[in-house]
């Protein structure tokens, strides 16, 4: 009899991910199985709950960069609309030119590549972090926040003179997902160590407040 062809596990659902690993583990946990076809179930196994994890890590950040979107729209709205607002005046007094020497003109110029970066942190802000304002009093007291503010605004600086904007985005999706991953498999590893059974393969929760400051 030809032996049935095993579906890929990146093609799987997390439900049908959750359902696998459970009927691996009881085929193995049976005790009777030959070794090589011992081996050939572990590393399907392995597969399997690495697939579970990442695929769980996309969803739960996916939900996170929405909910931090929908937390911090107002005041990026309204901090994209004080930069906009300046960059169109500067630009209108720099294309009208009148009475201007080259050093206002220099000045200009400098503050307006301030100013698209300041416009380009607004947009890119990392997804899924708690968004760290630009204007806010309450938070430039706080020498923390100024170190990160900086950081950002300098990784965002570099991206726009490189032209690769898109790739830093990509990059900040793809740390979140990893840093998902990490506390849904170390709540993994605690539930374990508290003797809860895993029945519930694919249901474990995480706080929404452990990921509000990271």
């Amino acid at each position: 009899m030809p032996k049935e062809k095993q579906q890929s596990v990146g093609a799987l659902t997390i439900s049908r991910l959750s359902k696998q690993i459970r009927d691996t583990k009881r085929i193995l946990e049976h005790g009777s199985l030959p070794p090589n076809l011992k081996v050939e179930k572990e590393r399907r196994l392995k597969a399997l709950e690495d697939e579970l994890l990442k695929k769980r890590a996309k969803k739960r950040a996916s939900s996170v960069e929405n909910e931090m979107r929908q937390k911090y729209r107002m005041v990026k709205f309204l901090e994209e609309k004080k930069v906009t607002r300046e960059i169109n005046k500067l630009t209108k007094l720099k294309n009208k030119g009148t009475n201007l020497s080259e050093a206002d003109i220099a000045m200009i110029e400098g503050r307006l590549k301030q100013l698209y970066v300041d416009y380009n942190y607004i947009k890119h802000f990392p997804v899924g972090r708690k968004y760290i304002s630009l204007y806010s009093k309450i938070e430039s007291k706080d020498p923390n926040n100024d170190k990160k503010r900086q950081e950002i605004r300098e990784q965002i600086k570099e991206s726009i003179e490189s032209m690769r904007i898109n790739s830093l985005v990509d990059q900040y999706r793809t740390e979140l997902e990893k840093e998902v991953a990490e506390k849904l498999e170390k709540a993994k590893v605690n539930k374990k160590k508290s003797g809860n059974s895993d029945a519930n393969e694919g249901k474990l929760n995480i706080d929404r407040d452990d990921f509000f400051d990271i």
